[in-house]
């Protein structure tokens, strides 16, 4: 059996990637739209048709029309709560989860979520000059108390929601790629720590930096400030993260 993809270029889309195939178990490949539009017809093998999920982080997750958390749900029949907030870093992002601080009082209702996403790192400065090992590793530990750096929120949030629900499927998703010089420091950064936390909670990490196809070579094509991404941006790591679902 061939496993060369025939890839296809989608309509409106300036370069090819693996996020816009999708590589089917028999062996045959067929574009992500043609596979969406399957999906959208009622295929009764969408796993993901009426689950809801519940999106955390920062501006990216909340800059386009649509966001790029709403093309993602929209394609696959998913209802979306969107908790992303502009401008937050890690310690924001675990106060509007459990609700204990940053103005933030009243935790993230997850009595009905089927799916938790997080891309964060952008704004977490201090994300430099930390490691994996401030995290507690013995059981028992209580994540309400961890410490506020990027490990431990991350850290934390993946422990609450699997405290709160068990049933919670957490993806975690690595930051676009960005020219801006203060984020060219933390988002590399964020990708390995979300990496190193995937391993250490078991949880799927979905690599945007790494393999959706949009790099400081090319991010002006899919950002108008080299940081969000823009109506040709958002498809792009939209298809990437259906991609990887369809598929896991």
């Amino acid at each position: 059996m061939s496993t060369e993809l025939d890839k296809k270029v989608l309509k409106d889309t300036a370069l090819v990637t693996l996020a816009e195939c999708v590589y089917m178990g028999d062996g045959t490949t067929t574009t992500v739209k043609d596979f969406l539009t399957s999906l959208q017809l009622g295929n009764t093998d969408n796993k993901y048709l009426n689950k809801t999920a519940l999106w955390l982080g920062d501006s990216i997750s909340v800059t386009g029309t649509p966001t790029y958390p709403k093309y993602v749900c929209d394609k696959l029949g998913i209802k979306l709560i969107n908790k992303a907030s502009s401008g937050g870093d890690s310690a924001r992002m675990r106060y509007i989860l459990q609700g204990t601080g940053g103005g933030y009082t009243t935790p993230t209702d997850l009595t009905d979520i089927d799916y938790v996403f997080i891309m964060i790192g952008h704004n977490c400065d201090g994300i430099v000059n930390e490691n994996i090992s401030s995290v507690p590793v013995e059981s028992g530990s209580n994540y309400a108390d961890y410490n506020i750096d990027f490990y431990c929120n991350v850290a934390s949030c993946i422990e609450y929601i699997r405290d709160k629900k068990s049933t919670i499927q957490i993806y975690l998703i690595t930051p676009i790629q960005s020219d801006n010089t203060r984020y060219i420091k933390t988002t590399p950064v964020a990708q390995k720590a979300l990496k190193e936390l995937g391993n250490m909670y078991s949880v799927p990490v979905i690599d945007v930096y790494g393999e959706c196809g949009i790099c400081r070579k090319n991010i002006s094509l899919y950002s108008d400030d080299n940081i969000h991404p823009n109506a040709k941006g958002v498809p792009i790591i939209g298809n990437y993260i259906v991609n990887y679902l369809v598929n896991h």
